[in-house]
Parts: structure tokens; sequence; C-alpha cells
């Protein structure tokens, strides 16, 4: 975040559009307590399959007719595409009690086949435009669109869209408890998981996080009226044993659609860090009807893996997911990934193995090379496998 250090082009047309009522003192002020902030993603991914046996682990349609993200289209079919996204936004001071901020973003999707290419398309979208009062010791309470900040959403995606809503939300610190409160009368909650198709569904949200002894828990609900509702318990924590730090964490997510059907997810893991050497391990699996508990398959309910994941998934199953990674520079890091996910009612088993060779030269740039390799043991089909690869760069400013 920096300030502002001259106008731009957007600002002096505003400046002429409004002088006949704005004082130049104001205008200075303005300007001097703003701040400005964004990011600018690429991402290239290229996909492959081997056949076209691959058994789909998304787009199952629930009891009450509705459907969720729409297959595996982005996960296991033969494409390869380029993505860009740039973010910018500004936090304006307006008194000592009162800001205001406002995000906005472009971003563009495009088939390398393609030419003559539009890459950002022109899809200019507002991700935040609310104002924020602290005139109350201990109280924050935002006004507007604003991000929809559970462990069911994504409210950060450096590449995609996120969650956001219209509404009010409060959050208060009482000693060590952080109470959360929100009503928004319209949302964007579409992604990879639940499917909210209109969004105009009135949505409650009340959440409560403390620590006790070193474990920090958390406890969030959500009301989508006419539709469904949700809740999550989380705890980690964080151990030091001389030289080895070990973090523990768990999670357990329900959500129940009006209809009546209920998912369940939930995982237990825990992360090891020894100098250089960095691990971590996993176990994920669903409610006997399915896990579909999240409405972004980002969302920190799910613990997904690249290509799998149980977010979606309307039949039990389950996940183990190994990592294990090695510092070799201060700013460059390489890691490796092996996840097992089983259908149970499909005797289904797939698998998925990726490395990973991360640079951060930057505190505000970080860029990565991946490649994996998905396989799929299908009873009573033959054996599928699907590549995939990806380079990513994000510049923070």
């Amino acid at each position: 975040m920096k300030k502002i250090a001259k106008m731009s082009l957007v600002a002096a047309v505003a400046v002429a559009g409004f002088s006949t009522t704005a004082s130049a003192g104001a205008l200075e002020d303005a300007i001097k307590n703003t701040s400005i902030l964004g990011y600018a993603t690429y991402r290239y991914d290229d996909r492959s399959i081997d056949n076209t046996n691959f058994t789909d682990t998304k787009g199952k349609t629930l009891e009450d007719g509705t459907v969720v993200a729409d297959g595996n289209e982005d996960d296991y079919n033969n494409t390869t595409n380029n993505k860009h996204k740039i973010a910018v936004g500004l936090i304006s001071k307006i008194n000592d009690d009162l800001s205001y901020t406002y995000v906005g973003a472009v971003t563009g999707t495009s088939d390398t086949t393609s030419e003559g290419v539009d890459y950002m398309g022109g899809n200019f979208y507002t991700v935040y435009s609310y104002f924020t009062y602290t005139g109350i010791n201990n109280l924050t309470i935002n006004v507007g669109q604003q991000t929809i900040n559970t462990p069911q959403t994504d409210t950060y995606d450096d590449i995609g869209q996120t969650q956001e809503g219209t509404g009010i939300t409060a959050v208060a610190n009482v000693g060590p408890v952080t109470l959360v409160g929100g009503f928004m009368n319209q949302t964007k909650l579409s992604g990879e998981g639940v499917d909210v198709a209109t969004g105009a569904e009135d949505l409650a949200v009340v959440a409560v996080m403390t620590k006790l002894g070193g474990v920090a828990l958390d406890a969030n609900f959500i009301d989508l009226k006419d539709f469904a509702e949700s809740y999550t318990f989380g705890a980690k924590t964080s151990l030091d044993l001389g030289g080895v730090s070990l973090s523990p964490y768990a999670r357990y997510t329900s959500l129940e659609l009006d209809s009546g059907e209920e998912q369940a997810l939930y995982y237990v893991g825990t992360k090891l860090k020894a100098g250089a050497f960095g691990a971590n391990v996993s176990y994920t699996a669903t409610g006997k009807d399915g896990g579909l508990v999240a409405f972004d398959d980002d969302a920190e309910a799910v613990n997904q893996g690249w290509a799998l994941n149980l977010n979606t998934l309307d039949v039990e199953g389950d996940m183990i997911k190994l990592n294990a990674s090695y510092a070799i520079t201060s700013s460059i890091s390489a890691a490796i990934n092996h996840n097992m996910m089983n259908n149970d009612t499909t005797d289904l088993d797939s698998d998925e193995t990726y490395g990973q060779l991360t640079w951060k030269p930057s505190k505000n740039f970080y860029a990565y090379a991946r490649y994996g390799v998905v396989n799929q043991e299908n009873a009573g089909a033959a054996d599928t496998e699907a590549q995939r690869g990806r380079l990513h760069f994000t510049y923070m400013f």
C-alpha cells in the first residue's frame, strides 16, 4: 500500500466534474488521506487427457434439482489458456472514524488456439465498495458491497472472481472473543461449489472466534434464505518441539438445503516445519450423502487438492493429502504433492502427483511453475490419465 503521489487521469476528470461544489482544500486533504493498492496476475494452464473415460466427480445434480459446478470441464479436459486479472483499489480516510474502500477488477481468459483475442475482454467489475465506521471502541461496522468472509466462501483469489455481498457487517472484540454478525440482501456466491443462481436470497452470518490455551477456535453459521443453512467449526494450534514446529488443525462443515438434503465434510491434519524442510499431511472425508458444503472449491472448508476435491462430490468419499517442501534458497522453494481420493459409492479411485517450484524474490512478487499427473482407476472401465501444467505470476502493489 502506498500514498498517491499525484492525481491520476481518472481523479483529474472527477475533479473537473465537481469543481463547482468542492473546495481545493477538501480535495487536497482527500488525496493526502487516500492509499492505493492492488495486484496483477498472469496464469497459463495446459491440460490434456489420454482418452474420454474420465469420470466426472463434479457437476452432480442434487435431489432438489439444483445443479452445482459445470462438471470437471475446468479440471480434466484438453485445453490450454491464458488468464489475466488486474485489481486496483483505494482506501480513503474521511475522518478519524469513517473511511471508504473501493476495489475494481478486470479479468480475461483466452484459448491459445484463438487469434486476435481481446484478452481482458472489457470485463470490468466492482469487487468492493463500502464505508467503514470505527467510532465505537472495539467495534468495526462496514456498510456496502464487501467480502463474505467465512470458511465456506472464497474471499481472495488472485486470478478468479471472489464472493461478495451488499449489506452490513459488524465485528466486535470483547476481551479474548471476536464476534461477527452480518446481513446482506444481495450476494454473488456462485462459484465452483454450491450454485446460488439468482443472488437475490437474503444472507445472514454469525461467527465467533477465540483462543483458549494456545488453541484458536472458530464457529461460523450462514443462513441463505429459502435455500440452505451451513455451519462450520475449526481449531488449530502450534507446538514448538525444539527445532521442530508442529501445527495441527481440524474443521467440520455441514450444509443443509431447504429441500432436506444434508451434506458434510471434515478434515484433520498437521503441518511440520524443521529448518528448510516443511510437510503437510491431512485426511478429508464427506458425510454419507456427500461433501457439498462450500460455495467455492478454494474455500477453507474444502481442503482441496489440485484436480481432486470432495466439495462437489454428492456421494460418500475421502481423500489423503501428502505434501513435502524444501527452501532451496531464501527466495526459491520446491514442493512435491501426492493426493489420493476414493469414491466409496462407485468404487472410483483417483490420485494425483504434482511438483511445484516457487520463486519469491520480494514481498510483493511471486511466481511458480507446476506440473502434475492425475490417474483414475474405474471399476469396469479402462484406467485413464490426465496431465496438467501451469505457470503463474502475481505482482502486488
